[in-house]
């Protein structure tokens, strides 16, 4: 008798139980969950490791998906890559240097002690869920993509006499080698967000995160499509070692434990899913204005009240210089009839550029940063018209030797500048204000300026969206959309 119960848990194990409150984790900027679970339990042997992602901004930069806190021999970082590392050429607006822009695939990169790899990966789109599946065989790692095996590349760029990106010649590799690591230097397995592999920034994965799994052995290509095809874990698939549903049980049941875990969870926010993994039904969350308010820096519009603007470059245009590690989320707002150009958020002034007028330098003629200790938020705006500056930037500072190079202010903390505080005049060369904001990164008592730029949104504002014809508020704050026009309240 008791063996015929024990087949039968068995057998209903083996059926496709799942929770029927299915939630995921939205992370942006700050967004990082610590599993709790260490490296050093599965990573020396064959293992899976998996989840489902849906990318918010595939142009973007590094995204931890998987990932330790190590850097440099202890470090493992599986993820977004820089968009531009791959098969894109981005160029400057005014295109110039006469070279021809083309839009490239997403990529995916892995980071392996002194190894690494990168995959082009066209199915990773903005709004659209991916199965993302990283096996270990042995010393070799493999990635698989909607269960689909996915080929590292290595990609050349090649160059003008000018010294501009005019193609990138795009071929295979081998598969990533495991180098020797101390694994007990890895610590935890970290969701989201870890120090960049390259840069003085932070690896932020923007999107919907759901299903982590660990597995204790090398998932065949079968298995890996039968979880695709199952859409959700049960928590009872064979070999499964730790995962994160981040469901909510019904009234009365529990989750199966091995979608329980603990978890550490920063800036998070956990949200309700479709049911099926519907990607029409779950991309509206992007847009959500509660969500937007929980996550992501809130400033003020730059240009004064009633002024209408187009954003003529929004996030992550995936051919201009909008894009990539460093410069993915910026906004090109088209020059208003009244051009001054206001603080978004107050702040010490950190540096400036205060140019003469050159004609070979007018886009970047006058730039000002501005630092926010309460918030660790830089905001930057660039291409101001020449010597435009105004004294609450500037306060009687001589003309520099060299217009075009950075004076720095900060840490002196000469001057704060107050939101809404008039900043310089928008550029009558290049026609436009270019705009971002990046954070800081705090390690003790230290502070760095981190390389790379992070989402804002705007409150007090009315949005036109292409094909409207009616202006209209926004609830809290928005993120405008390339082709939108914006005026201040």
């Amino acid at each position: 008798m008791s063996n015929g119960i024990g087949g039968l848990i068995n057998i209903w194990k083996a059926l496709p139980h799942v929770p029927a409150q299915n939630y995921c984790v939205y992370l942006a900027n700050g967004g990082r969950i610590d599993t709790k679970l260490p490296f050093s339990t599965f990573f020396d042997k064959d293992h899976t490791i998996a989840a489902w992602y849906m990318p918010q901004y595939p142009r973007g930069g590094h995204g931890a998906i998987f990932a330790s806190d190590g850097t440099g021999p202890a470090r493992y970082f599986v993820g977004q890559g820089d968009y531009r590392s791959g098969n894109a050429i981005v160029t400057a607006m005014n295109l110039a240097d006469g070279v021809s822009s083309k839009a490239g695939d997403p990529v995916i990169a892995v980071y392996v002690g002194s190894a690494s790899r990168i995959y082009l990966a066209p199915q990773w789109q903005a709004g659209q869920w991916v199965h993302l599946a990283v096996v270990r065989s042995g010393n070799v790692l493999t990635c698989y993509l909607n269960g689909t095996k996915l080929q590292p590349v290595s990609v050349t760029t090649n160059k003008n006499a000018a010294g501009a990106v005019v193609s990138r010649t795009v071929s295979t590799t081998s598969e990533l080698t495991i180098p020797a690591i101390n694994v007990a230097d890895l610590g935890n397995v970290i969701l989201g967000r870890v120090r960049h592999p390259l840069l003085t920034a932070y690896a932020q994965a923007y999107g919907l995160l759901d299903d982590v799994a660990v597995f204790d052995h090398a998932l065949t290509q079968a298995e890996i499509t039968g979880l695709v095809n199952k859409k959700r874990l049960s928590g009872y698939e064979l070999g499964l070692v730790a995962g994160w549903g981040f469901d909510t049980p019904v009234a009365g049941n529990l989750l199966p434990a091995k979608l329980a875990g603990p978890t550490d969870e920063e800036q998070s926010v956990e949200w309700k899913l479709s049911a099926d993994r519907n990607s029409a039904a779950d991309q509206v969350i992007f847009d959500n204005p509660l969500l937007i308010a929980g996550t992501t820096p809130i400033v003020k519009f730059p240009f004064p009240s009633g002024q209408v603007c187009n954003v003529i470059q929004g996030y992550c245009n995936p051919v201009t210089s909008h894009n990539g590690d460093t410069a993915a989320f910026c906004y090109d707002f088209s020059r208003p009839s009244e051009p001054s150009v206001h603080a978004s958020e107050g702040g010490y002034v950190r540096r400036y550029i205060r140019n003469a007028p050159n004609p070979n330098k007018t886009r970047e003629a006058n730039t000002v940063e501005l630092y926010n200790e309460a918030t660790d938020l830089v905001t930057t705006y660039m291409h101001l018209a020449a010597d435009s500056l105004t004294t609450a930037v500037v306060d009687g500072d001589p003309q520099p030797a060299d217009p075009t190079k950075w004076v720095e202010v900060w840490p002196a903390k000469q001057r704060f500048v107050y939101v809404g505080q008039e900043l310089g005049q928008d550029g009558p060369y290049a026609q436009h204000l270019h705009s971002g904001a990046k954070e800081t990164v705090v390690d003790g008592l230290s502070v760095e300026f981190a390389q790379n730029t992070i989402p804002m949104a705007y409150k007090d504002i009315e949005v036109l969206s292409p094909g409207d014809t009616n202006w209209h508020g926004v609830l809290g704050s928005y993120i405008p959309k390339e082709g939108d026009q914006i005026r201040a309240l």
